[in-house]
């Protein structure tokens, strides 16, 4: 009850869920943790910026924006590599050959987040055409992720 009423100041609105109905909390409960916070450098991010350059140069889709009188793209230094960066978000241009590496790293890095929290994150740093419908087809695949799948109580 103390707990409650300390919440409550924040404007909290509590509601029971019958178990049943309760899948995400179920799932979470299941998660073995000892596996969460267990990284090992092979395990790390599947990119690095000499990767995504060397992609870069090789990618059709971006080489046809750069012929363009006003390019979208345009070169940035990042980790001590020339790359191309979209012009009004300073995100990094992913070329085709990556994207599935990434959307499957943030997906099973971030816990299966859903589609508008995936989107969010992944677009904080990269950026691609059709990305967010990229996102959502990933998690329209995902398993876990429909049997999570939060829905009106």
């Amino acid at each position: 009850m103390r707990q409650r009423l300390l919440l409550e100041e924040y404007g909290v609105d509590l509601q029971y869920i019958n178990g049943e109905k309760n899948v995400v909390a179920d799932a979470l409960s299941r998660l073995p943790t000892e596996e969460l916070f267990h990284f090992e450098e092979e395990d790390a991010f599947p990119l690095n910026m000499q990767l995504v350059a060397q992609k870069q140069l090789t990618d059709s889709y971006l080489q046809n924006a750069l012929q363009q009188q006003s390019p979208i793209y345009v070169v940035a230094v990042r980790d001590s590599q020339k790359i191309y960066v979209h012009q009004q978000t300073d995100t990094v241009y992913v070329p085709a050959s990556l994207r599935s590496a990434i959307l499957e790293c943030h997906h099973t890095t971030l816990l299966h987040p859903g589609t508008k929290r995936m989107q969010a994150t992944v677009k904080e740093n990269f950026y691609w055409p059709g990305i967010d419908a990229a996102v959502e087809a990933l998690v329209r695949k995902c398993e876990t992720c429909q049997k999570c799948k939060l829905t009106a109580v």
